[in-house]
């Protein structure tokens, strides 16, 4: 036996089928039902129901059109509801040096569909002004179920400072470095000048443009060797000739042909006694010390030995960037070294922590997987030891026994292909019941 259900939708209550149809029960339909409908069928008139039973020891049963029961409303739509609220926080703002309150006394209007004010008041803007003075700002709440609210003065905050400009930083300092050269390890008997004896060089760096006076203030190393052994006599040479211009720019000369002191100092040694007067012949360097030299005597040692001048001022500055490149790759070699230990110390820690946190997931996966899975038809809960299983996909939620459906839900109705009521059911006001003869009983009960 089965009992078995008929949807139809009408604006008042329909006729009973006036057909025989037949129900099979291997597949819980109904053959042709004529206008009523084996499930609730789309529409906005209300629907009805009306159901039967069949009973037969053979594989199909007919219901006739008098065993239908009397059509029952079964669902309608219900009335509209009544509109929402609109709801906004409205804000306003404006610079000042002062604090500022809420001066103004008129009633402002906001306006839902816009989100804005239909007018502010003097001085305040409904977006940040520009300026530097700081940003006040206050703000209010509009509340009604019409496009507008009204905002009475004594609804808005007190105005509170929303951003301000910092404070000017500290200023920067510029930073010095003088050289100075002496024949004694301490730097004793020091000069701005190098010489022959001179086989120390200090190298200071401070913030003053000027040098500082005492010996102490400098890093003193030897840049000079000990004379070695002659060599054998060479062949005759010739002359060399060093040339000094000056530049203020380090791309043309100074007046006078580059003879005015200047900024850059060119140097240039060749076999010829006239200067060039190509500024790119010339080697530039820029002063960064103290220019107290005595030019008139550079000059008498220039004429006195050239070759011997150009010899020291060549191993003077190779020792200067020898120690320069030497300071600077101990640096970058340490700070690679700090640099490489961080990195490491990094990357461990990172290993480690998703070592633990993949460990914790795949532990939390194999747990949840006994009960839960995703695959191709879906989520499905259940045990993996149990044949019970709920399976929800895009169509709907299906309960299984097995490959079985036992039931399921979808497009908002509840399908149970076949049922076991082992006592009593209740549909609306129909109440069934088994007779102890074996049969059911079907009653109506006034108030469910």
């Amino acid at each position: 036996s089965a009992t078995v259900f008929l949807y139809k939708r009408a604006a008042s209550s329909p006729s009973k089928p006036q057909i025989e149809i037949t129900y099979t029960f291997s597949t819980g339909r109904l053959s042709d039902t004529g206008d009523w409908s084996n499930s609730v069928p789309d529409g906005s008139d209300p629907c009805y129901v009306i159901h039967a039973t069949a009973i037969s020891q053979n594989a199909t049963d007919i219901i006739e059109s008098s065993e239908w029961s009397d059509p029952v409303l079964f669902v309608k739509n219900g009335d509209n509801g009544s509109n929402g609220n609109n709801t906004a926080i409205v804000y306003l703002y404006r610079r000042s040096s002062t604090a500022l309150t809420v001066t103004w006394g008129e009633t402002l209007t906001y306006r839902f569909s816009t989100k804005l004010l239909e007018s502010v008041p003097s001085g305040w803007s409904q977006a940040i002004p520009p300026g530097t003075d700081p940003i006040y700002v206050t703000m209010a709440t509009a509340y009604g179920d019409t496009d507008t609210d009204t905002i009475d003065a004594n609804q808005w905050c007190e105005p509170v400072v929303l951003a301000e400009n910092g404070k000017d930083g500290a200023d920067g300092s510029s930073s010095y470095m003088h050289v100075r050269y002496s024949e004694y390890s301490d730097g004793s008997s020091m000069s701005s000048i190098p010489t022959d004896s001179t086989t120390y060089i200090g190298v200071c760096t401070t913030k003053s443009a000027t040098a500082p006076t005492t010996a102490a203030s400098y890093k003193w190393m030897k840049f000079r060797g000990n004379d070695g052994i002659p060599g054998t006599p060479g062949a005759d040479g010739r002359t060399q000739y060093l040339h000094i211009k000056y530049s203020d720019d380090g791309e043309t000369f100074t007046g006078n042909d580059g003879e005015d002191i200047g900024n850059y100092i060119g140097t240039l040694v060749d076999f010829n006694q006239s200067d060039s007067t190509v500024f790119s012949d010339y080697k530039w360097k820029q002063f960064s010390g103290d220019l107290s030299i005595d030019i008139e005597e550079i000059q008498k040692r220039i004429d006195e030995s050239a070759d011997n001048i150009y010899d020291t001022i060549n191993q003077k500055e190779e020792g200067i960037y020898d120690k320069i490149d030497g300071d600077i790759a101990g640096i970058r070699g340490s700070v690679t070294d700090q640099i490489n230990i961080i990195q490491e110390t990094i990357r461990k820690n990172y290993d480690d922590v998703m070592t633990e946190a993949n460990a914790i997931l795949n532990s939390y996966k194999a747990e949840i997987g006994q009960y839960m899975e995703f695959g191709n038809s879906g989520l499905v809960l259940g045990a993996s030891s149990s044949t019970f299983k709920t399976v929800i996909d895009n169509t709907g939620m299906y309960f299984k026994e097995g490959d079985a459906i036992v039931s399921y839900v979808k497009n908002t109705q509840l399908h149970i292909p076949n049922a076991v009521i082992e006592s009593t059911m209740a549909l609306g006001n129909f109440f069934f019941s088994p007779r102890s003869d074996g049969g059911v009983s079907l009653v109506w009960q006034e108030g469910g």
